[in-house]
């Protein structure tokens, strides 16, 4: 494992939204995904947190209840272990929000990937959640996102990402991502805030290291 390797490399576990399964297998097998994360959490000292998980209501709605199940396994290692979730969310703004409200000082994470909403920009700022953006906002239609970035979210609650290998930046939208692109995304915020590229970045990698604390 890479985070074995470089002592700069950090992981999580976690089971994605969409990686759940429609029937009831899934659900019967929650207590021995729940084992599973447990002993791997134990054996591997590097993981800073969970997930990615969440909800994901783009392609279907039918596991939504296996969803929720999955996210409440993390909710309950994140307390036991102290470690951050790593919230993923589509199509699913108002049941992220009630969750981020129900867990509020409870746990703590991030919002990965963020493509949402002002008023989940706002929730989770309000349960001291970071905002993780990735290469969206350097696309040209993505004119809400650049705007809530400016306005809603604070450089002292951000992070950046990749999200490789997908959402490359302009002007690397057809190649996969990989992490030397995330030049052009921190170069894109640091425009739309109006920081130099070494302040916002001094400023992420520090928010970084005040999650895993």
């Amino acid at each position: 494992m890479l985070m074995k390797e470089y002592p700069f490399i950090y992981g999580s576990i976690g089971t994605h939204p969409c990686n759940t399964q429609e029937d009831i297998y899934k659900l019967r097998n929650i207590y021995s995904i729940n084992s599973n994360f447990i002993y791997f959490l134990k054996k591997h000292k590097e993981m800073m947190g969970l997930g990615e998980t969440g909800l994901d209501y783009n392609y279907t709605v039918k596991t939504k209840n296996i969803q929720i199940h999955l996210l409440k396994i993390h909710v309950r290692l994140s307390i036991k272990y102290g470690l951050p979730i790593i919230i993923h969310t589509r199509n699913a703004t108002k049941d992220t929000i009630l969750f981020l409200k129900k867990y509020e000082g409870i746990i703590k994470g991030i919002v990965h990937c963020f493509s949402d909403t002002k008023g989940l920009a706002q929730a989770a700022l309000t349960s001291e959640f970071y905002i993780s953006v990735s290469g969206i906002p350097t696309f040209k239609k993505s004119v809400t996102n650049r705007s809530i970035i400016k306005n809603f979210i604070p450089t002292n609650r951000m992070l950046v990402e990749t999200d490789s290998p997908y959402l490359s930046p302009t002007p690397l939208r057809n190649k996969n991502n990989e992490p030397s692109f995330i030049q052009k995304t921190i170069s894109c915020i640091a425009n739309i805030k109006q920081f130099s590229i070494k302040k916002l970045s001094n400023s992420t990698s520090k928010n970084f290291f005040n999650l895993i604390e």
